[in-house]
């Protein structure tokens, strides 16, 4: 769909990899980390330092399990993404446009595939005793999907529609980021608005 707008392999790239954070969210997502190895017009290959850093407050003395929202790091990849298709995209495909695939998969919802079902399964009882929106990939609500069963997540939906139309920086300096911040705060986690507010820009 993208080649055919007159984008390039970065475009695709980058539509893929939203796609993906709908689809494979156990390996990837807009809460994840980046990192790009890039070789243009067989070039010599060079990096896009995506690295994820760790909240400034977090407590260097401490002994602590990192349970849930203290596992996590600072999110790069809206970032990284964003940077990829503005540096290096076609500057046909809109950022958008980019987005429409990740939003129509988590809109109309995709269909649970056999390996996805066996990870399902074998995390059952997690997903059902968690208190943390792991309902969000259930059916209803309330049990594991079963290969070939849809799974549609309207929350993500509002969320990617959100970035679609705002950019990338709402993730770090606006609705979205302040959410984020309400989630963190909520459940102890350690991310910080000025944390997301700095994030540095990726590094070649």
């Amino acid at each position: 769909q993208i080649f055919l707008k007159g984008g390039n392999a970065i475009d695709v790239a980058v539509a893929v990899s939203f796609a993906l954070g709908v689809t494979e969210p156990a390996m990837s997502g807009l809460g994840g980390g980046t990192q790009v190895l890039l070789s243009l017009n067989n070039g010599k290959p060079f990096t896009i330092n995506g690295t994820t850093l760790s909240p400034a407050n977090t407590p260097t003395n401490i002994i602590d399990t990192l349970t849930y929202h203290r596992r996590s790091t600072i999110p790069s990849t809206v970032k990284v993404l964003d940077y990829l298709w503005r540096n290096y995209g076609s500057g046909k495909v809109t950022w958008s446009e980019l987005l429409e695939p990740a939003i129509a998969l988590s809109e109309n919802g995709f269909a649970v595939g056999k390996f996805r079902e066996k990870v399902y399964k074998q995390y059952e009882d997690k997903l059902l005793k968690s208190n943390f929106n792991m309902s969000f990939f259930l059916i209803d609500g309330n049990r594991i999907p079963i290969e070939g069963e849809i799974i549609k997540q309207p929350i993500l939906a509002s969320t990617l529609k959100r970035l679609a139309k705002f950019g990338a920086n709402d993730f770090y300096t606006g609705t979205i980021a302040k959410d984020i911040i309400k989630d963190m705060e909520t459940h102890n986690g350690w991310i910080s608005i000025s944390d997301l507010q700095n994030f540095p820009e990726p590094k070649e």
